[in-house]
């Protein structure tokens, strides 16, 4: 496929703006409001936070949905009536998302 592995040179940011982007938004909104205790701890808390900004953070690559789709109260599919809204606290409630209930 004519793939092949260049790497970034060492604190040179402009050449990898993906991950560096992503970093920026770890620490915004993650590391910036908890202090991890140990390695134990930052390792639950990236496992958490992998699950809520692949399945409830919006991002504007893709029109402002997640990048897994799991019904959610601002779909255009959702109805309001008298069907319960469940709020999901992500990140020990520094973080939430509403989904409809059953």
């Amino acid at each position: 496929m004519g793939v092949e592995v260049i790497r970034t040179a060492i604190k040179c940011i402009q050449q990898n703006g993906i991950v560096e982007r992503f970093n920026r938004t770890l620490t915004n909104e993650l590391l910036n409001a908890v202090i991890p205790i140990n390695e134990r701890h930052l390792n639950r808390l990236l496992r958490e936070f992998k699950q809520f900004y692949n399945t409830a953070r919006p991002h504007r690559a893709n029109g402002g949905e997640a990048p897994e789709q799991i019904d959610a109260c601002n779909e255009g599919s959702f109805e309001q009536g008298d069907c319960p809204i469940e709020s999901i606290a992500w990140l020990g409630g520094l973080h939430h998302s509403y989904r409809q209930g059953a």
